[in-house]
């Protein structure tokens, strides 16, 4: 099997310049990012935020936390 080609789903630039560029190179996808284009995601996205910050705050796990190693290895310099 041959090496796959790269993909990208997001970009500072969206869309595209309509020429030159990454539109230029060759055995490549590229498509839009669009996991925020809606008002409720946005919302959604916020109020997570702000839930999982108050948790932090609070000394608690938030529930999203996608490694929780993180809270039973501190990092070095960390106080107890």
């Amino acid at each position: 099997m041959g090496a796959k080609p790269p993909a990208a789903s997001a970009s500072s630039d969206a869309p595209l310049p309509p020429s030159g560029g990454r539109r230029t190179v060759v055995d490549a996808s590229s498509s839009p990012h669009l996991a925020g284009l809606t008002r409720e995601a946005e919302q959604a996205m916020g109020l997570l935020a702000v839930d999982t910050l108050a948790a932090l705050l609070r000394g608690e796990r938030p529930p999203q936390v996608v490694n929780p190693e993180v809270f039973s290895n501190p990092s070095p310099g960390d106080t107890p």
